[in-house]
């Protein structure tokens, strides 16, 4: 490190200081070297400042605006009884890579060793700030940065352009004493004093500010949000300045561009769990990996304080993407929602953040996805168990574009299901139905499962009801059931119930007051049935092939259900065993079409055969 005399004179000399030299003495609780280091911004022309290889030659202007900032620097100091001053200009031998390389991994902690650091605003007036009423910050220290509710001032001060550049983020935070001079170097205030407009400026609550939170108490999303309306020259540079913010270390590799802050990112997660880092949002692209594309998606993510709901299980990057354990609640066929164990707190009402990840093929690899606009989502409600998934970073190929499509997901209903005389489904109730193809669909998103439960009355079948849906793996599934109170609904897929029914709470009203339109199928009066109990009707009481399972859930008196798993790319068929309505018995064949993805539809072809054993 080299830090700069502070004699009042024209011929400044330069010092070479060891690292050693400025930590605290043991003895006295001081570092050996006490010195000023100053902030500003660099003038439109480089050339006005005043360079490491200018202060070694003595060759420079001496009526230059870079020299004239590096004297205002150096008197303060020595007026405050300091001997040296860092200033970044000229204390850089930028002509060494490797002096470089450990300037910028070392800088926060040089701003946070220094004893005062002087901030220059060459684009603010002390005296038009007065006529403003400076004094008007202390009616509002209190407040936080994101409270919207009272109007602070804009003024002069606040919209400096210090205030917009990359570097001098770490510049504000690390040191704690900042003090603010304007353009003629007349002294503002410290942060601490102009606490309410320095808030409002960089967007930063007034308890870190005053260092009543230190930076590790701040969740990464809040302090990305801090530097993401901020810039800088290179684009590099937006991702080195807030190596110290962060507390981490990485080579410098100009030229790499926007893969500067990916690698930021890659090393934040190294030794640091917090899953905020995956709270951002992007409008570049309906494919994005885990980790946020730029500084940009943070905007507006430091207005909450983050909580968790539940412990991080850490995660990791490898060749198949970052690993991590969350809860997946299933979207759609393809698309899930994410659960992150961070979420914010409104009202007192708590919602952890959900992101979006679609499957991608048949693998386990997942890709983030943004759905109907958005990245993440508040979550509501029970949350399944943790599962590990890996979630891709890289860009997909041209020929792996076609796993992003949203797709219906549909069952194209047998005519048989289909009332006699109005060729429509008798009391569906879910789904949509389409008459022109006969099939009945739920769009992505719209968390009604199973897709569509059909009366079975017009055939005179003991199975009145049947239910189509998915599995949790999103195989179909074909539910026959001689009661609706066989069918409840998570929010994510087909279920059926498995315990026995309280006095008097199934019977047949269901059938008479049936769930309409989005109404869930889940209901107090839906209770679960007994497990493991066999009718005696089915064929056994697991029957597994080739095509497919016919699995016996429940029975309890005259209610009974089955439950047949069908994968989901052969055609399948399945055999049910059963009785008519006078209890002749009866055949019932289900065939299942292998699925097709045709103009963003997902679609199942499903016919039914009833054969009387006594025709």
């Amino acid at each position: 490190m080299w830090l700069l005399d502070t004699q009042d004179n024209d011929t400044p000399r330069l010092r070479s200081i060891r690292e050693i030299d400025l930590e605290a003495d043991p003895k006295t609780g001081f570092p050996r070297i006490q010195y000023a280091i100053f902030s500003h911004t660099w003038a439109p022309d480089d050339e006005q400042e005043i360079s490491f290889d200018d202060i070694q030659s003595g060759n420079f202007s001496r009526t230059s605006t870079g020299w004239r900032k590096i004297q205002h620097c150096r008197r303060q100091a020595a007026q405050d009884g300091l001997e040296y001053a860092w200033i970044d200009t000229c204390c850089i031998d930028k002509r060494s890579s490797a002096e470089l390389q450990e300037a910028i991994n070392s800088m926060f902690h040089w701003y946070s060793r220094s004893n005062v650091c002087y901030v220059f605003l060459t684009d603010v007036s002390k005296a038009e700030l007065d006529s403003e009423e400076l004094a008007t910050h202390e009616n509002c220290k209190h407040l936080k940065a994101r409270d919207r509710g009272v109007k602070l001032i804009d003024n002069a001060f606040t919209r400096s352009l210090w205030f917009s550049r990359g570097w001098t983020l770490q510049e504000l935070l690390a040191p704690k004493h900042v003090y603010f001079y304007d353009k003629d170097w007349q002294l503002l205030g410290d942060k601490k004093s102009l606490q309410c407009w320095v808030s409002r400026a960089a967007g930063i609550d007034g308890d870190v500010l005053r260092g009543d939170y230190s930076l590790q108490q701040c969740s990464v999303a809040m302090r990305m949000s801090w530097a993401a309306s901020r810039r800088t020259t290179r684009i590099e540079d937006r991702a080195y300045s807030l190596l110290g913010i962060f507390d981490v270390n990485m080579p410098m590799l100009y030229g790499e561009g926007s893969k500067a802050f990916m690698r930021l990112q890659e090393e934040i997660i190294k030794t640091n769990d917090d899953q905020t880092i995956f709270v951002w949002e992007s409008d570049q692209s309906d494919y994005v990996g885990m980790l946020a594309p730029d500084l940009d998606a943070f905007q507006g993510k430091g207005e909450h304080h983050y909580y968790t709901f539940f412990p991080s299980q850490g995660f990791s990057l490898s060749n198949r993407g970052l690993l991590i354990k969350m809860p997946l609640v299933q979207w759609s066929l393809d698309i899930y929602i994410a659960v992150l164990c961070c979420g914010i707190i409104v009202n007192g009402n708590g919602k952890p953040q959900g992101i979006y990840l679609q499957r991608l093929g048949n693998s386990e690899q997942y890709g983030r996805v943004r759905f109907q606009g958005r990245h993440s989502v508040p979550v509501e409600g029970a949350l399944p168990a943790l599962k590990p998934v890996y979630v891709r970073q890289r860009a997909l190929y041209p020929s792996e574009m076609h796993y992003l499509q949203e797709r219906d997901y549909e069952f194209g209903i047998d005519p048989l299901l289909l009332s006699p005389s109005s060729q429509q489904p008798v009391n569906i109730l879910l789904g949509q139905y389409r008459q022109q193809d006969r099939t009945i669909s739920q769009p992505p998103g719209s968390k009604i499962y199973p897709i569509t439960i059909l009366s079975l009355d017009h055939l005179r079948l003991q199975a009145e009801w049947l239910g189509l849906g998915f599995d949790h793996d999103f195989h179909p599934v074909i539910v026959f059931a001689d009661s609706i109170a066989f069918f409840r609904s998570d929010g994510s897929h087909l279920e059926l119930s498995t315990q026995a029914p309280g006095d008097g709470s199934l019977d047949r009203q269901s059938s008479t007051n049936p769930l309409r339109g989005s109404d869930h199928v889940s209901n107090n009066n839906y209770q679960k049935f007994l497990s493991s109990l066999q009718h005696p009707t089915l064929l056994g009481q697991s029957y597994q092939s080739a095509v497919g399972i016919i699995e016996p859930v429940h029975s309890y008196g005259t209610y009974w259900a089955c439950k047949c798993y069908l994968d989901k790319e052969t055609q399948q068929f399945v055999l049910l065993n059963t009785r008519a309505s006078n209890g002749a018995p009866v055949s019932v064949t289900v065939t299942i079409q292998s699925w097709s993805k045709k103009e963003n539809r997902a679609l199942w072809q499903v016919r039914l055969t009833v054969a009387h054993d006594d025709e």
